[in-house]
Protein backbone atom coordinates (compact mmCIF):
# COMPACT_ATOMS: atom_id res chain seq x y z
CA UNK A 1 0.00 0.00 0.00
CA UNK A 2 1.10 3.34 -0.76
CA UNK A 3 0.06 7.00 0.99
CA UNK A 4 -1.16 10.13 -0.45
CA UNK A 5 2.79 11.15 -1.09
CA UNK A 6 2.92 8.06 -3.31
CA UNK A 7 5.44 6.18 -0.36
CA UNK A 8 4.81 2.97 0.46
CA UNK A 9 6.93 1.29 3.85
CA UNK A 10 7.60 -1.88 5.25
CA UNK A 11 9.27 -3.36 8.41
CA UNK A 12 9.29 -6.00 10.92
CA UNK A 13 8.68 -7.21 14.50
CA UNK A 14 9.99 -9.63 16.41
CA UNK A 15 7.77 -10.79 19.58
CA UNK A 16 9.47 -12.77 21.77
CA UNK A 17 7.52 -15.05 24.23
CA UNK A 18 8.74 -15.41 27.24
CA UNK A 19 8.33 -18.85 29.32
CA UNK A 20 8.32 -18.53 33.02
CA UNK A 21 10.72 -21.71 34.76
CA UNK A 22 9.55 -25.14 35.60
CA UNK A 23 11.52 -27.00 38.14
CA UNK A 24 12.82 -30.20 39.24
CA UNK A 25 11.57 -30.95 43.15
CA UNK A 26 13.67 -32.67 45.70
CA UNK A 27 13.11 -33.98 49.35
CA UNK A 28 15.75 -35.63 52.05
CA UNK A 29 13.67 -38.71 52.25
CA UNK A 30 11.17 -39.92 54.39
CA UNK A 31 13.46 -40.57 57.72
CA UNK A 32 14.88 -38.53 59.55
CA UNK A 33 18.92 -37.74 59.40
CA UNK A 34 21.91 -38.36 61.99
CA UNK A 35 24.00 -35.87 63.17
CA UNK A 36 26.78 -36.34 61.29
CA UNK A 37 25.26 -37.91 58.09
CA UNK A 38 25.78 -36.44 54.64
CA UNK A 39 22.44 -34.99 52.98
CA UNK A 40 22.62 -33.67 49.01
CA UNK A 41 19.91 -32.47 47.14
CA UNK A 42 19.27 -30.81 43.76
CA UNK A 43 16.87 -28.60 42.22
CA UNK A 44 16.79 -27.04 38.86
CA UNK A 45 14.90 -25.74 36.08
CA UNK A 46 13.30 -28.14 33.62
CA UNK A 47 11.96 -25.69 31.46
CA UNK A 48 11.79 -21.98 30.68
CA UNK A 49 13.29 -19.24 28.98
CA UNK A 50 17.05 -18.97 30.31
CA UNK A 51 18.80 -16.34 32.26
CA UNK A 52 17.53 -18.51 35.20
CA UNK A 53 18.44 -17.61 39.14
CA UNK A 54 18.39 -20.10 41.34
CA UNK A 55 18.51 -19.33 45.07
CA UNK A 56 18.14 -21.32 48.44
CA UNK A 57 16.63 -20.50 51.80
CA UNK A 58 16.06 -22.08 54.87
CA UNK A 59 13.28 -21.38 57.17
CA UNK A 60 12.15 -18.59 55.05
CA UNK A 61 15.36 -16.66 55.26
CA UNK A 62 18.07 -16.46 52.26
CA UNK A 63 20.44 -18.98 52.65
CA UNK A 64 23.91 -17.92 53.03
CA UNK A 65 26.68 -18.77 55.18
CA UNK A 66 25.20 -21.34 57.19
CA UNK A 67 27.65 -23.41 58.75
CA UNK A 68 28.27 -26.57 57.06
CA UNK A 69 26.34 -25.94 54.34
CA UNK A 70 27.13 -25.38 50.66
CA UNK A 71 25.98 -24.36 47.05
CA UNK A 72 26.74 -25.37 43.61
CA UNK A 73 25.43 -23.76 40.66
CA UNK A 74 25.40 -24.40 37.34
CA UNK A 75 23.65 -22.81 34.46
CA UNK A 76 20.06 -24.91 34.99
CA UNK A 77 20.98 -26.84 38.25
CA UNK A 78 21.52 -26.00 41.60
CA UNK A 79 23.22 -28.59 44.76
CA UNK A 80 23.22 -28.57 48.25
CA UNK A 81 25.04 -29.97 50.54
CA UNK A 82 25.90 -30.68 54.05
CA UNK A 83 28.45 -32.84 54.63
CA UNK A 84 27.85 -33.36 58.06
CA UNK A 85 24.24 -32.56 59.29
CA UNK A 86 23.82 -30.83 62.52
CA UNK A 87 21.05 -30.33 64.77
CA UNK A 88 20.58 -27.01 63.22
CA UNK A 89 20.24 -27.95 60.31
CA UNK A 90 17.11 -29.12 60.49
CA UNK A 91 14.24 -26.86 59.05
CA UNK A 92 12.61 -26.03 55.74
CA UNK A 93 14.76 -25.52 52.62
CA UNK A 94 13.08 -23.90 49.73
CA UNK A 95 14.53 -23.53 45.94
CA UNK A 96 13.51 -20.83 44.14
CA UNK A 97 13.78 -20.80 40.04
CA UNK A 98 13.35 -17.98 38.57
CA UNK A 99 13.60 -15.97 35.36
CA UNK A 100 12.24 -12.55 33.73
CA UNK A 101 8.85 -14.56 32.71
CA UNK A 102 8.24 -15.98 36.60
CA UNK A 103 9.52 -17.97 38.69
CA UNK A 104 8.77 -21.05 40.73
CA UNK A 105 9.77 -22.52 44.45
CA UNK A 106 9.86 -25.99 46.40
CA UNK A 107 10.31 -26.51 49.63
CA UNK A 108 10.83 -29.51 51.53
CA UNK A 109 11.45 -30.22 55.44
CA UNK A 110 14.97 -31.82 56.69
CA UNK A 111 14.18 -34.05 59.78
CA UNK A 112 17.36 -34.50 62.09
CA UNK A 113 16.62 -37.06 64.77
CA UNK A 114 17.04 -35.53 68.01
CA UNK A 115 15.01 -32.31 67.04
CA UNK A 116 11.15 -31.63 67.39
CA UNK A 117 9.64 -31.19 64.03
CA UNK A 118 6.54 -29.20 63.15
CA UNK A 119 3.60 -30.78 63.64
CA UNK A 120 2.89 -31.35 59.96
CA UNK A 121 5.40 -31.06 57.35
CA UNK A 122 4.09 -29.77 53.98
CA UNK A 123 5.82 -30.04 50.61
CA UNK A 124 5.02 -27.45 48.63
CA UNK A 125 5.85 -26.41 44.86
CA UNK A 126 4.35 -23.22 42.99
CA UNK A 127 4.51 -21.95 39.84
CA UNK A 128 4.01 -18.15 39.40
CA UNK A 129 4.00 -15.91 36.05
CA UNK A 130 4.55 -12.35 35.42
CA UNK A 131 1.47 -10.68 33.85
Amino acid sequence: AKNSQGYSARGSLEVQVMVPPQMTSFDFGEESINTGDTVVVTCGATKGDPPTKIVWSFNTQPLQRVTGVSITNTRRTSQLLIESVLAEHAGMYTCRVQNEAGYAEHSAYLHVNGTVAPVRAVELLFIFAFP
